[in-house]
């Protein structure tokens, strides 16, 4: 692997181009909820754990009722920690103590992520985020304009795998408004089990990795329209030579480590 420098992009972080200056571009290596096998989701520890193998991390993101935003993917706090309740309905003053990470196979105590601290270990690291917004949700498309008032302005890139963010959403409705909120920064537009009859005007799809064992020709069809592909979740090693032999770009893994060493060869 060809060592880079690192790229300063005004007003935000340095990105670490290492990974990005081979001869033949490898896909972007994406942390699914941070190294989620390993460590619970969407904690601190996950997050910290996946900085060496990844390229930058994949988080859910929900509004709580004090106008934080928490990293977290369910609409409730009961499959992942010791709290029980909607998310929405909750403040960080009182869920920021919880129990996020004892119900993982780790047996560790983890407590929840605020978005911010994540922005922040992301900002240290050069690490991209990949920004997922759930709906539908009580308080509406108010997620997005909160994420449009807290990113900062970035510089233009014709490589939405290299930004410094992107936002991710099965919402059509969700991504067509962030295209008119923050044009800046790229959005991808969520598959499962659409049509792909009708394909928002935005800068990458994001097919399972399900569809594309199902179809593997989507890649290069979508490619050819001009989309960038990025495959969740992507953690066996037939997947991982399935998509790197698709050429897509950029994989979204629960095990960033695997998908690193798969790479490597």
């Amino acid at each position: 692997m060809v060592r880079g420098i690192n790229i300063i992009i005004p007003g935000i972080w340095l990105v670490d181009s290492s990974f990005f200056m081979a001869a033949n571009l490898n896909p972007v290596v994406i942390a699914h909820r941070g190294a989620s096998y390993r460590f619970p989701e969407h904690t601190l520890k996950a997050y910290e754990s996946a900085v060496i193998d990844s390229d930058g991390f994949e988080c859910d993101v929900r509004l709580l009722r004090d106008g934080n935003i928490i990293c977290w993917h369910d609409a409730t706090l009961n499959r992942t920690s010791n709290a029980r309740g909607l998310v929405a309905n909750q403040t960080w003053e009182k869920i920021q103590g919880i129990d996020a990470g004892s119900w993982h196979r780790s047996k560790t105590f983890q407590p929840p992520l605020i978005f911010n601290d994540l922005l922040e270990l992301a900002k240290q690291n050069g690490k991209s985020i990949s920004i997922e917004t759930k709906h539908p949700v009580p308080s509406g498309g108010a997620i997005e304009y909160r994420l449009a008032e807290l990113l900062p302005i970035i510089s233009s890139t014709k490589d939405a795998a290299r930004a410094n963010f992107r936002l991710m959403s099965f919402s059509l409705v969700a991504v067509l408004k962030w295209k008119r909120l923050r044009p800046d920064i790229p959005a991808v537009y969520l598959l499962e089990k659409r049509p792909l009859n009708f394909l928002p005007n935005c800068e990458v799809i994001g097919p399972g990795i399900s569809r594309v064992r199902r179809d593997p020709k989507l890649v290069k069809s979508l490619q050819a329209r001009g989309y960038q592909v990025h495959v969740w979740t992507v953690d066996t090693a037939e997947d991982i030579d399935l998509c790197l032999e698709l050429g897509v770009n950029a994989i979204i893994t629960n095990k960033p480590d695997e998908v690193r060493a798969r790479i490597s060869g």
